[in-house]
């Protein structure tokens, strides 16, 4: 699961948001500084990270495009999971996406001190391209995947990962809606008992 999704799943505790915002930036060093609630958030991104990576359906997910896409296969599967989850967001939400995006950009600059230079730098990124709205559209999501492959180490193939949805768009779908639910549930147990 990508940024979408991590934020979705956080529902609505600001700093276990923030947590979960920074689980893909953070030390463990930098952790221990962080507020009891934020330490929280970045746990929960690991579960999050953990229960998606095992689970049959997003499996299957990366299996499939593992010919095409290498070890970027499970990067590539995170955002299709984000831009089905965008595409289909009313069903999710009682909140519109832009509002919710624009709400979550407001959560992590008025959290900027607890925010280290990589997690700043890529909320300015994701801000400015207004990233979680535009998960939905695939001519935006093409110039997510174009910078990434830019910007990756290998030959990674992610110019091209907009064009294989559509050609397996069906197939990516099901996956997604198969696992979504299952994610919901576990994720959500979890967050019973938070409290802030």
């Amino acid at each position: 699961m990508n940024f979408l999704a991590h934020f979705y799943l956080s529902g609505d505790f600001p700093l276990l948001s923030v947590g979960n915002y920074l689980g893909d930036f953070i030390s463990a060093r930098e952790r221990s500084t962080l507020p009891t609630a934020a330490i929280k958030g970045v746990n929960l991104h690991y579960e999050i990270d953990k229960f998606t990576d095992n689970h049959p359906s997003f499996r299957k997910t990366v299996a499939r495009l593992r010919p095409e896409f290498g070890k970027y296969a499970p990067v590539v599967a995170d955002i299709y999971y984000d831009h089905f989850l965008a595409s289909k967001w009313d069903e999710h939400h009682e909140e519109g996406l832009q509002n919710f995006a624009n709400d979550r950009y407001q959560l992590i600059e008025s959290n900027d001190d607890l925010l280290n230079r990589r997690a700043k730098q890529f909320h300015y990124y994701m801000k400015s391209r207004n990233i979680l709205f535009n998960y939905q559209h695939p001519e935006q999501l093409h110039q997510v995947f174009l910078g990434m492959s830019h910007r990756a180490r290998f030959d990674s193939g992610m110019e091209k990962a907009v064009e294989h949805l559509r050609d397996h768009y069906h197939d990516y779908s099901r996956d997604f809606i198969a696992f979504f639910p299952d994610i919901k549930d576990h994720i959500g147990r979890q967050l019973e008992d938070h409290r802030e």
